[in-house]
């Protein structure tokens, strides 16, 4: 007999009386509610959490949308690039809700002391597509609102004019989260989007460029990883 079809039998036989009463204490010695139903506690899944999980689910793009959300909390200069190439990684995979992606690029652009343009990237976003929340968040984007960080300047982009899909490897401090602003972006870096090379084949994408240190273009290839160039980070 399961667990729950025990608790059931307990709850409604002749030993009712006897589960209530450890029930009561068992809550009283929890701090809990004594009354009622118990409601689990919502608490989003914390940066660690959300890159373990990575690899277990490497073609969720969720997973990276939230952990670039987690990385955009911080409201640390170090983790602004590391939310911004969750976000493009995210859009990469295909998620859902892409005006959002947009939204929280645009707050990463504004915080980053460019607010032209992060108001330029707002402009085709309407409010009935985003929470009320996120509505507050455009409007101060909008107004001008958004405190900037004091952000270390990063490398110039390189320019690969005909790429259409770059994934970036080993890029431990997100530097390029900005580069390549046309193409789909992809970040493989265990201590940033959480994604290894392992996982990269399982998402079915060939890359017409990969970027990274000389030494992972071997184990980049034994992996089975696609791409059409690889250009030397």
């Amino acid at each position: 007999m399961s667990a729950d079809a025990l608790r059931d039998v307990l709850k409604s036989g002749p030993m009712a009386t006897m589960y209530a009463r450890l029930r009561h204490a068992k809550r009283r010695l929890r701090r809990e509610p004594v009354a009622g139903p118990l409601l689990p506690e919502n608490t989003p899944l914390g940066v660690e959490e959300l890159r373990r999980l990575v690899p277990l689910l490497p073609d969720h793009a969720r997973l990276l949308y939230s952990l670039g959300l987690r990385y955009l909390e911080h409201d640390a200069p170090d983790d602004m690039p590391k939310a911004l190439a969750c976000l493009r990684s995210a859009q990469t995979l295909g998620f859902e809700s892409p005006e959002r992606v947009v939204l929280y690029q645009a707050l990463i652009a504004a915080k980053s002391g460019r607010l032209e343009e992060a108001q330029r990237m707002i402009l085709p976003l309407a409010p009935h597509e985003l929470t009320v929340e996120e509505n507050t968040l455009r409007e101060d984007i909008q107004q001008g609102r958004v405190e900037p960080l004091a952000l270390e300047p990063t490398p110039a982009d390189q320019e690969v004019t005909s790429a259409k899909s770059v994934l970036v490897i080993g890029d431990a401090a997100a530097l390029t989260a900005g580069w390549f602003a046309d193409a789909h972006y992809l970040l493989a870096d265990p201590g940033v989007t959480g994604l290894p090379l392992e996982a990269l084949p399982r998402l079915g994408i060939a890359f017409d460029v990969a970027l990274g240190p000389a030494e992972m273009r071997e184990p980049a290839l034994l992996a089975g990883v696609i791409f059409s160039q690889w250009r030397d980070l």
